[in-house]
């Protein structure tokens, strides 16, 4: 009876042992997807919109686990969502970490005290230019007679841009333009007279790009 006891025990243990090694072949060090408290239900029936910045899974490598997945940019929560076997995780959001699709790449910077997925716009070891996506809900509005009703909405608001240096904290690109100079220190005349002369918009994103491209090259 003790033996037939002892065998039991044993075979629960090894059970145990298999059930825990089976939860953890699931992608490593990844978050199944929730819905955070206080975000509004996604299934909500009127809702306009998309969360996405692409709705269709596109494969992407993510640097932390050297590995591809079928990805997407979830721009109200601020995630990187993958499938795996038809199931959703979120990607972790690890500083410095990387994204990167076949036509873009996301990286993680610090920003008011969070981590932040962003989209590099250029990259150099000197500086870097940051896009932040950024979709968010428009409350619905009740009809009353002066005004229509609308319904929940989705909507992705306008490109912001940000430059990081070689940390990893994210800072605003200023709309200013003595404040944006400044960023370059003492280079920046020099940047504002290749700006001046070539014509350059300081809010265009290619214009950026080539500012920031041509601030590489000086010393």
């Amino acid at each position: 009876m003790k033996a037939s006891y002892f065998k039991l025990i044993v075979a629960l243990i090894i059970l145990h042992n298999s059930n825990v090694y089976c939860q953890y072949v699931s992608p490593p060090s990844l978050q199944h997807k929730t819905v955070k408290k206080g975000k509004f239900d996604l299934s909500y029936k009127d809702l306009v919109g998309t969360i996405y910045i692409d709705n269709e899974y596109k494969m992407a490598t993510s640097s932390i686990s050297k590995t591809a997945y079928s990805t997407r940019y979830d721009a109200y929560h601020d995630q990187m969502e993958i499938e795996v076997d038809n199931k959703q995780y979120y990607l972790p959001k690890t500083l410095k970490s990387q994204v990167i699709f076949n036509n873009k790449t996301y990286e993680v910077y610090r920003y008011n005290n969070e981590n932040s997925f962003f989209k590099i716009g250029f990259t150099s070891a000197k500086i870097k230019l940051l896009i932040k996506e950024t979709i968010k809900l428009n409350q619905e509005v009740e009809s009353n007679g002066m005004v229509a009703y609308k319904p929940k909405t989705l909507k992705r608001i306008k490109d912001q841009y940000f430059y990081a240096f070689e940390n990893s904290v994210a800072f605003k690109l200023p709309k200013n333009k003595k404040h944006f100079y400044a960023i370059f220190k003492e280079n920046s005349k020099t940047i504002q007279k290749f700006v001046k002369t070539t014509k350059l918009d300081l809010k265009n994103n290619q214009d950026l790009v080539k500012i920031f491209s041509y601030y590489t090259t000086l010393k």
